[in-house]
């Protein structure tokens, strides 16, 4: 005697298939939720790990956060040189701090990871001002996730913004991260103007500063000389 087949029907098996895409679809967003604020944990970790070493370098050098004034090539010029470049800087001045710390800060410290691909692409090798020229700067800001006010004076309070994302749409472009002096570190959320479509990343700590706008930020041009509280993030 025959027995009946125990599977599925088609008909059976499209429901089970309905019911499976449904809840994925359902807990998706919850995954990528959790995924991107694992990786806002670890932005904010990382410029942490940079302002905790911006921080030691004052004390054994002489008195400025790392500073490395460079033009377009990377290459070391004198601030007051026309050809001085604000972000060339920061980066030089970042691949300055790496190497102060003896390379212990690893690449991925300096790679926001939700922009995996803005990183150095080799370790830093700029041992010290006025040394020919940094690798990192040379690459382009295209190669790097992090922006660094150099302008930081060494009197800057706490409220004082130093690092955060270069890309203001690395973290979903609904918030980034930001460093502050005294190593603190806190996602700053986009707002929008009414009527505009300008997006600013308010620093609530200092007057609802706009970190990326150099307005009213004190004298940003000279290293060490800007405001201690309002920050533009280069």
């Amino acid at each position: 005697m025959a027995t009946k087949n125990a599977g599925f029907s088609l008909i059976e098996l499209c429901v089970i298939l309905i019911i499976v895409l449904v809840l994925i679809g359902m807990l998706l967003p919850a995954l990528c939720a959790d995924r991107e604020g694992a990786r806002k944990t670890i932005c904010g970790n990382n410029q942490r790990q940079i302002i905790i070493a911006c921080n030691v370098y004052p004390a054994d050098q002489d008195g400025v956060w790392p500073i490395f004034t460079a033009n377009g090539s990377g290459h070391w010029i004198a601030a007051t040189d026309p050809t001085f470049d604000p972000v060339a800087t920061a980066i030089a001045s970042l691949e300055l701090t790496a190497t102060f710390t003896g390379n212990e800060l690893s690449l991925k410290v300096f790679t926001c990871p939700s922009k995996p691909h803005a990183r150095p692409s080799k370790n830093a090798t700029l041992v010290s001002r006025k040394e020919s020229m940094s690798g990192w700067a040379s690459e382009g800001s295209e190669h790097f996730g992090y922006a660094y006010d150099w302008s930081v004076p060494s009197n800057a309070t706490s409220d004082r913004v130093v690092t955060a994302d270069r890309d203001r749409t690395a973290h979903r472009g609904h918030s980034i991260m930001a460093g502050f002096a005294d190593g603190r570190v806190s996602p700053l959320t986009r707002q929008r103007s009414r009527g505009t479509t300008s997006v600013t990343f308010l620093n609530r700590y200092a007057d609802q500063d706009d970190i990326y706008s150099d307005l009213n930020d004190g004298p940003m041009d000279i290293p060490g000389e800007g405001s201690t509280t309002r920050a533009f993030v280069r």
